[in-house]
């Protein structure tokens, strides 16, 4: 249960800033299961290279599940900026798929899919529930205001089935993010 707690708060830490958030989580949480075999060390600049073969797993199997579950709710909410750390994430798919524990061995699979999912899936990069003619950040919409009225402001005028325009910007899948994903 603290697994899945502790993978929804920090992916809804990456969500709003990936490019800051990923570089402050991502290496912290590696470096706690992830070590060089002849040093037992863990040293993350070192890991930028494909190389299963140098690096094992560390800990238990209870440190180990919470700890991957966290790499796996830290990449689906990446998108673009999970490339960097692809090699890295090479290395603990293949380990896992390669370890004798199956407990271990399951994450590989949902791990590669949280890659593929991130890269390849069109997704909203906001939220927010008011179009940006309503939505101002600067001080002078009264929002208390326009509390529980969604429907009368921004669907004013549509039928049921009609969506509102609410000008969200978007991630959309480029040749990049397939490159990537082709790497992997």
């Amino acid at each position: 249960q603290c697994g899945a707690l502790g993978g929804i708060i920090i992916s809804g830490m990456i969500y709003p800033y990936p490019e800051l958030s990923l570089d402050l989580f991502l290496p912290k949480i590696i470096c706690k299961i992830l070590c060089l075999k002849k040093k037992g060390k863990s040293d993350f600049a070192s890991m930028n290279k494909y190389n299963p073969d140098l690096y094992e797993l560390k800990g238990s199997k209870e440190v180990l599940n919470y700890y991957l579950g966290l790499i796996e709710a830290v990449t689906i909410a990446s998108h673009s900026d999970i490339i960097k750390y692809i090699p890295v994430l090479s290395n603990i798919i293949t380990i896992c798929i390669n370890s004798s524990l199956p407990e271990i061995k399951k994450f590989a699979g949902p791990i590669l899919q949280a890659v593929v999912v991130t890269l390849t899936r069109e997704a909203p990069l906001e939220a927010r529930s008011f179009s940006p003619d309503r939505w101002n950040e600067d001080g002078t919409w009264k929002h208390w205001r326009d509390w529980g009225q969604f429907a009368e402001i921004e669907m004013k005028g549509l039928l049921k089935n009609w969506r509102p325009d609410l000008k969200l910007k978007w991630f959309y899948p480029t040749e990049k993010d397939f490159n990537a994903m082709q790497k992997l």
